[in-house]
């Protein structure tokens, strides 16, 4: 896989570990072997999920219906090519923001 890409949550109202484990586990089964759900963190004010794509859009796609789903809860994904740090925002297509995974 060429990417990684991240959906981040702001937890500074919302800490529920047990949610984003049933999400994790959600994305693994409807992304299924074309993605790969690499894990998570939680910690800082967000929880980030990690999934290894070699096509972030469709990845993202596929997250966002499940994600829909179960929540109201805003967030962010961005990706990034394994050989850089810098970060790319491609959900919400306006956010004006440095995308960091602390």
């Amino acid at each position: 896989m060429k990417f990684q890409l991240v959906i981040q949550f702001d937890t500074s109202n919302f800490d529920d570990f047990d949610w984003l484990i049933a999400l994790e586990d959600k994305l693994e089964l409807k992304l299924g072997s074309a993605h790969e759900v690499d894990g998570h963190d939680f910690g800082s004010g967000e929880m980030n999920i990690f999934i290894n794509t070699n096509n972030p859009q469709s990845a993202l796609a596929t997250c966002k219906k499940a994600i829909d789903e179960l929540t109201i809860l805003k967030f962010i994904a961005a990706y990034r090519d394994f050989t850089s740090e810098e970060f790319t925002v491609i959900y919400p297509k306006n956010k004006e923001r440095v995308f960091s995974v602390i």
